[in-house]
């Protein structure tokens, strides 16, 4: 009697382990799911945010500064890996410019020039938003995107510039309009991205040049700039801080110069 007594008793006892283990492993089942869950929903929101960025909320009593490009000006290289837009090169340049100034950012990851391209900037909506701001100084930096082998043409190229240029040229506020070659792509890019550099810079920067000297307004040759320099870039193209923190510095001295 006593032993059926005591086998009671560890069956009861063994029970109550195998329970408590149990629901021990689905809270922490459980737990670890969530927390996937919710890195896989911010790393979401990241990626989603390279396609469709925030609108710039534009400031009362402010000189305001857009900056028109890709994913360069957007900031992929600090946004995916810090989550952040702080240390944009139009981030660095507002702070640079202090107060009174506003950088509004109007980047847009993947976009072309060329309207016959692949993701062209005309197509998404902050080009409408960027003409609709009516900003003081406009920096367009655009082209990498437009160096891939099915988006290419060098026609088109420099006639779309001249006119996309001229767009904002004649926009009311009569803006300060800034040319910018767009940046050396190093070889980690040309093979991740199929971007390709011997067209930035023998066709593309050229042509910058050129619509610039075409227009008579102000260019801002950040190829030269950047051509030696691949400790700036994270994968090839895309600026780390350090990197926009340098092309910060060298459009400052362009857009605090007088006309």
């Amino acid at each position: 009697m006593v032993r059926i007594q005591n086998k009671r008793i560890l069956l009861i006892l063994i029970g109550t382990v195998v329970c408590l283990i149990l629901t021990g492993c689905s809270s922490f089942d459980a737990e670890t799911q969530t927390q996937e869950e919710s890195s896989t929903q911010a790393d979401s929101d990241i990626y989603a945010e390279l396609e469709n960025p925030e609108i710039p909320k534009i400031k009362d009593d402010a000189v305001h500064l857009a900056f028109v490009g890709d994913s360069v000006t957007f900031g992929n290289g600090v946004w995916v890996t810090e989550k952040s837009k702080e240390h944009t090169y139009p981030a660095y340049i507002e702070r640079m410019m202090g107060d009174g100034y506003q950088a509004l950012n109007y980047g847009v990851s993947g976009k072309t020039l060329m309207k016959e391209g692949d993701e062209p900037y005309t197509a998404h909506y902050m080009y409408d938003e960027s003409i609709n701001a009516n900003a003081d100084t406009y920096v367009i930096m655009l082209g990498s995107n437009d160096s891939k082998p099915q988006n290419w043409n060098t026609g088109d190229f420099h006639s779309e510039l001249k006119a996309f240029a001229q767009t904002y040229i004649d926009l009311e506020s009569h803006p300060r309009v800034f040319l910018a070659t767009p940046p050396r792509a190093f070889e980690e890019a040309e093979e991740a991205f199929d971007l390709n550099n011997d067209i930035i810079e023998n066709e593309i920067a050229p042509t910058v040049r050129e619509v610039a000297r075409e227009l008579d307004i102000p260019m801002i040759d950040v190829y030269e700039k950047t051509k030696d320099h691949p400790e700036w870039f994270m994968d090839g193209s895309h600026p780390n801080a350090t990197g926009n923190k340098a092309l910060a510095k060298i459009m400052v001295p362009y857009l605090t110069e007088e006309q």
